[in-house]
């Protein structure tokens, strides 16, 4: 997301600060939609392999 930001900052030529903050507010909403997809797609097998995969001890 980071590539595109930059990307998109010096390629979209923004007219002003209020048009790159509403594109920003557009993908983090887009982000936002995808996550709670993906977690709403998570089962209790993956969720225990997760948390088998965490290293607690640092």
């Amino acid at each position: 997301m980071i590539a595109y930001i930059r990307f998109a900052s010096v390629y979209r030529k923004f007219d002003d600060i209020s048009t790159f903050m509403k594109e920003l507010q557009k993908l983090k909403k887009e982000y936002v939609k995808r996550r709670k997809k993906k977690i709403k797609n998570f089962n209790s097998s993956q969720l225990i392999r997760y948390i088998g995969d965490i290293d607690v001890a640092g």
